[in-house]
Formats: C-alpha cells, sequence, structure tokens
C-alpha cells in the first residue's frame, strides 16, 4: 500500500459474503452494517466473482451518500482454518480529488479494470460455449451406445440367421429359399450402413464440417434418378410418381438435395403400410425459388409429436415397431438449412404426410 489502509475488510471465498469490516472502512463508505458496505463494494464494481483478477492501484469509489473519491486498492488471498478468504484493504482517500494527474490516473486504472473484466466475460463465454458442446459430444456418445445396442441386435441377427440358413440351401430346387435369405442379408446391410451414415453426417454437421457447394443443374433430371433409384425400395401396394412444374435450373447443393429427397421418399416408403399407397414427389420452380413436396398417404403422426419432429433421435408414438433411428428428419432439416430453406411438416394420423420444402430463387446464391 502506498498509504496507510483506511479500510479493511473480509470476504468469503467463493460466494462474495462480507464478514469482516472495520470501524474505518464503515465510516469511509458511509455505512452503518456489513450487508450495506457489501452492497456498496459491489456497486462500485467489486463483486466476489472479479475481485481478485482487478488490478490494484488508483480508484474512483463512490461513497453510500454519492460522494466520490480516489483510494488506493489492494486485494489479497489468505487462509484460515482450512477455507479460503480475501483481504481488501483500500488507503485513506487522497484529498486532491481534482488533480489532473490523479484524474489521468484514474482514467487508465479504469481502462485497465474494463479491459480485465471484458477478458474474463469473453473467456468465460468461450469455457461455457466449450462446456457446453463438451456436454453436447458426450449426450451424442451416449445415444449412440443405446441406439445401436438396441438397433444393431435386429439387422445382425437376420445376417447371422440368414447366412447359416443360406448355406443350407445349396440344392437347385432350394435357390428360391437361399435368395430370399440372402435379400434379408443385404436388406440389413443396407440397414447398418445407413444407421452408420446418418452418424457420420450428424457427426460433421455438429462439427461444421458440412459443405455447401451450389452448382447450377437441373432439378428434374436429378429427381427422376433418384426415383428410379428409390424404386428398388417400394414395396407392391406402393406406387411412386413424380412430377415438376416450371423452369428446371435451380441452383443448390446437388448432393445434399440428394440426400434430402431420398430420405423423404425412403420415410414416406416405410411409413405406408395402406394397402395401396401413393406417393407423390413434387418439384415446382417460379421466381420465390424451388418448392419440394414429398406426399403420402401413410400411418400420420399426432399434432404433438410433429412439435419435436425434427430433435435428433426423435420418434414418433406409432412407430416404435418399425426401425429407424431418429436422425433423419434432423439431417434433412439441417441440411435444408444449410441451403437456406424452410421445411414444413403437415401429417394428420391415419390420412397421412406432407413435407414442404422452399428454397431461396437462384439470385440468393
Amino acid at each position: 500500500m502506498q498509504k496507510l489502509p483506511a479500510l479493511g475488510a473480509i470476504r468469503e471465498v467463493p460466494g462474495g459474503k462480507l464478514i469482516y469490516l472495520n470501524d474505518k472502512g464503515a465510516a469511509m463508505l458511509g455505512v452503518d452494517t456489513i450487508e450495506d458496505a457489501e452492497a456498496l463494494l459491489n456497486k462500485n464494481g467489486f463483486r466476489g466473482d472479479v475481485s481478485m483478477a482487478l488490478p490494484t492501484g488508483l480508484r474512483k469509489w463512490e461513497s453510500a451518500s454519492g460522494e466520490s473519491f480516489y483510494s488506493h486498492y489492494e486485494c489479497a488471498s489468505m487462509q484460515y482454518e482450512g477455507k479460503d478468504y480475501e483481504l481488501i484493504r483500500l488507503s485513506t482517500p487522497i484529498a486532491d480529488a481534482g488533480n489532473k494527474d490523479v484524474e489521468q490516473m484514474v482514467i487508465q486504472r479504469t481502462q485497465k479494470l474494463q479491459a480485465a473484466l471484458e477478458a474474463m466475460e469473453t473467456t468465460r463465454d468461450a469455457l461455457t460455449l466449450a462446456l457446453d458442446k463438451e456436454k453436447d459430444l458426450g449426450e451424442l456418445k451416449s445415444r449412440f451406445v443405446s441406439m445401436a445396442s438396441h438397433e444393431f441386435r435386429t439387422p445382425l441377427s437376420t445376417i447371422l440367421s440368414s447366412a447359416f440358413l443360406a448355406k443350407q440351401y445349396d440344392a437347385e430346387h432350394q435357390q428360391e429359399k437361399r435368395h430370399k435369405h440372402l435379400d434379408r442379408i443385404v436388406a440389413s446391410v443396407s440397414f447398418l450402413t445407413d444407421i452408420l451414415n446418418d452418424f457420420l453426417s450428424l457427426g460433421k454437421i455438429e462439427e461444421g464440417k458440412i459443405v455447401v457447394r451450389p452448382v447450377l443443374f437441373d432439378v428434374r433430371e436429378h429427381v427422376k434418378t433418384m426415383i428410379q433409384e428409390a424404386q428398388g425400395i417400394v414395396k407392391p401396394h406402393q406406387e411412386l410418381v413424380y412430377k415438376h412444374e416450371g423452369w428446371p435450373d435451380v441452383m443448390l447443393d446437388p448432393t445434399l438435395l440428394r440426400h434430402i429427397v431420398l430420405n423423404l421418399i425412403g420415410n414416406a416408403i416405410k411409413f405406408s403400410t395402406k394397402e395401396h399407397s401413393v406417393i407423390e414427389v413434387i418439384t415446382h420452380t417460379d421466381s420465390y425459388g424451388l418448392t419440394l413436396k414429398v406426399r403420402d398417404n401413410g400411418i400420420g403422426m399426432s399434432a404433438e409429436d410433429q412439435a419435436h419432429l425434427f430433435e435428433r433421435f426423435f420418434r414418433g408414438a406409432n412407430v416404435s415397431n418399425i426401425q429407424g433411428t431418429g436422425l433423419g428428419l434432423h439431417i434433412v432439416a439441417k441440411y435444408t438449412e444449410l441451403m437456406k430453406g424452410v421445411i414444413s411438416c403437415d401429417s394428420t394420423l391415419d390420412v397421412g404426410t406432407t413435407f414442404t420444402i422452399i428454397f431461396p430463387p437462384i439470385s440468393e446464391f
């Protein structure tokens, strides 16, 4: 200290509760109680969570009456009976408060104080963000382990049993049964591949590694190719149709659009269980951009489920007996967002579902 201390106080760490204030300090601050002194220190920017980081030296203070004075300040850590405390000391007020040199010193100290506080806030925000990301990653890993242990069991069992049975059907007249089991193996492997691809996509999204590469292409021909590809998984009672209106050229990322369309078609096929199900894929281009619709007359979903539809791992109440990860629509929504699009869902239980995605016009890319 540059002058004998007039204020001496002790505060608990952590928490910042003031537990001692000397008489000179109370008179200097113009307070009657230790609670008033604690409130006044906080008002002067001397909060319990930042006091040890404040630069020592000359500062401007305000008493309970609102009068300003200048005093040198120090803060030191101490321990007593195993507990941590802060020892706060202020010098007697400097009489020449109007001196320009003193004012300049106070300005400099205030600037340093503000810089220190801003640095602490920035560091705290960065640490909070990093902690939230770490928690989110931990939750993601936990959900993956839980989901994988459940969803992997059935297809792996199917592969094992079908491989064993296919091996038994080696006679010429048994080839039909053999092919049936081979098809089951292929379907199970495809399902496992889809799960792993979903997690790879989700991981890249969470890490911000998805790069949108918009190019000008013919959306009509692009979707037609996807329709042909999806015909391989269409069930006998289902019909998959496609129609396009407007000009063919769009400016989007064709790879991301392919993932979106195939995912929505796959869901429509999976959840369309009626005797005759029609799945419609519609694209429409105009001055407002590209509108994509995928419509089915399947099992539909409730309004309650629609409110959580695009959340990670969410699955509707009426699809518990149908295989899935609950990641597909979350990824679709994220890919849509990355391409500046907006996705919506209109669905009614036992009637059907329509997904609508609107992408901006070429001029906005």
